[in-house]
């Protein structure tokens, strides 16, 4: 997929919540169409960043995309 660069660019250096969970919101709505291997290697890394995060939206939003 050619989104995952700018998926990933949301997750991983914006600052803005909103940017973050809605980052993660579009992983969990097209996870099925994810390459696996894409999935584990960059995307998983992120969500389980995003984990710690302060926002507690944030932190939800990412464990129901992973």
């Amino acid at each position: 997929m050619l989104v995952i660069p700018t998926i990933l660019e949301g997750c991983n250096k914006d600052e803005i919540p909103n940017v973050k969970f809605c980052a993660s919101k579009i992983i969990a709505k097209n996870k099925e169409y994810i390459d696996p291997n894409v999935f584990n290697s960059q995307i998983k890394p992120a969500l389980l960043e995003m984990e710690k995060h302060e926002d507690q939206d944030v932190r939800d939003f990412a464990k129901l995309a992973l």
